[in-house]
């Protein structure tokens, strides 16, 4: 027999972290879409390749953990990118997708922080018992938090 309230009360802080995970994963998409298409208007240089091998690595429908690496991996190519056609007279054409990337990464600080920290409570409370038992045979497994805080802090 299962506790109703406690899988109801488990259900409901999942789905809390579903959302939270939703609101982070719109602004990483949108994040890749403008430096996908700021890549197409670079054309081929040896550091617009590696942010094309970046975008590559980022499949919407990926673990977290996934989506964590190609964020860091695109965010590490950005930096790269910027410093190599801040130089560049043709700067100021490319500057506004660097302002919306910027932008979108504004938002995500807050998304992930929120995301994580819905995540950490849904994780305690199913590690508590007698939720993780009840958790266990309805299939609730541990979230897992976004590890994006070395590429969120350095920013310029």
């Amino acid at each position: 027999m299962i506790d109703r309230s406690t899988a109801m009360r488990l259900a409901r802080y999942n789905s809390k972290a579903e959302a939270a995970r939703q609101e982070a994963l719109d602004q990483i998409d949108l994040r890749f879409t403008y430096a996908s298409r700021l890549a197409s208007l670079l054309g081929s240089t040896e550091v617009s390749e590696k942010t094309i091998s970046a975008i590559a690595s980022y499949h919407k429908d990926d673990t977290v953990e996934n989506l964590s690496a190609a964020y860091d991996k695109l965010d590490e190519a950005l930096s790269e990118l910027q410093k190599e056609i801040f130089i560049s007279p043709d700067y100021v054409f490319y500057d506004p997708y660097f302002d919306k990337m910027y932008e979108c990464e504004t938002n995500l600080v807050r998304a992930v922080e929120n995301y994580n920290e819905e995540t950490n409570f849904f994780n305690q409370q199913r590690n508590a018992f007698p939720a993780r038992l009840i958790a266990s045979r309805l299939g609730l497994t541990p979230l897992a938090p976004f590890a994006l805080s070395n590429s969120l802090k350095g920013r310029p």
